[in-house]
């Protein structure tokens, strides 16, 4: 059975009788590298990823049945809040619900940790002293851009892009360099909201096409990219000097 683990109005018996029609039984636990989000806006609670070791927020574990996941979801999806998968203080696997809006922007050096570490879980291990070398020097070219989507106080997922010539084309194309969303923000649509953005900024600097590239390894991602338009149309060659 799901572990769910809630910070917020989940623990308050009212509202398991009319999500659930039954009290649930709990255990305490904690969630950590989250901290509590304060703001003067909100109606509900929320948590801020910070991936510090001492931040925790507190709560209660509880154990239900994936019908009653699917109530949860529609109870905190009227407040925007995703699911995303946890491992909690306790060492336990459960689900925790966090605030489901993606911002999209360009990214900054001070992001340089958290795409070291995407690009880690997409295979390349990175340290953050590779990656602010690498982005400072993406960053300075014209021709590319690094986007990055953002949630829950979170770097979420990240992708680059550039636009080249060819000797085949009159107008420019456009070129994927990364996509990485990450593991515990996956199959929520921000991969496609982070090529659309990409795709909207080639064709912003005259590409009317746009390429990519994606390793033997991953038929997941070919799967991904067929479902969004595109096509395979030849094989990749490296020769390594």
């Amino acid at each position: 059975m799901p572990l769910l683990f809630s910070y917020g109005t989940l623990q308050q018996e009212d509202v398991q009788w009319s999500t659930f029609g039954r009290l649930l039984e709990g255990q305490r636990d904690e969630l950590p590298g989250f901290e509590p989000s304060v703001s003067a806006t909100q109606q509900h609670a929320n948590v801020i990823f910070t991936g510090r070791a001492d931040s925790r927020v507190a709560g209660t574990v509880f154990e239900i049945t994936d019908a009653e996941l699917a109530a949860a979801d529609e109870y905190e999806q009227r407040a925007k809040y995703t699911r995303i998968a946890a491992t909690l203080a306790s060492g336990k696997q459960g689900w925790v619900y966090v605030d489901g809006s993606i911002v999209l922007r360009h990214a900054v050096l001070a992001d340089v940790p958290a795409i070291a570490g995407l690009v880690t879980q997409l295979g390349y291990p990175t340290s953050a002293a590779d990656m602010d070398a690498r982005l400072q020097r993406l960053l300075a070219l014209p021709h590319h851009t690094v986007v990055v989507a953002e949630g829950s106080g979170r770097i979420a997922g990240m992708a680059g892009g550039c636009v080249e010539y060819a000797f085949d084309l009159n107008a420019p194309y456009g070129r994927v360099t990364a996509l990485v969303v990450d593991e515990r923000w996956r199959r929520l649509g921000i991969g496609r909201l982070l090529m659309r953005r990409v795709e909207q900024w080639c064709a912003e600097h005259g590409a009317e096409r746009v390429t990519l590239t994606s390793g033997n390894h991953r038929p997941e991602s070919h799967k991904f990219y067929k479902s969004i338009g595109y096509e395979a149309t030849g094989l990749r060659f490296i020769k390594k000097l």
